[in-house]
């Protein structure tokens, strides 16, 4: 019997309390990333491209989770987790 899904797989876009880092990918309601979070630029579904753009890797040489591309600007080399 088909059941509908009600939650939607995204990634948050900066550090959001009571829903995730950036990077990660959460299922929240449908309604809640249409109405709240995507408008707000606080969200964005989780698609291959945007996974990439939001992920993070810590940073060898600061010490720090920065975003991928902050971390190719700096020239730094990811360590493997």
């Amino acid at each position: 019997m088909y059941e509908p899904t009600h939650l939607s797989a995204v990634t948050p876009t900066q550090d959001v309390k009571g829903l995730g880092q950036r990077g990660e990918v959460v299922s929240v309601k449908r309604g809640a990333m249409r109405h709240e979070l995507y408008p707000r630029g606080q969200a964005a579904y989780a698609t291959p491209e945007n996974l990439q753009l939001y992920a993070r890797v810590r940073c060898w040489y600061h010490g720090v989770y920065v975003p991928v591309v902050a971390c190719i600007a700096w020239q730094c080399v990811p360590l493997p987790s």
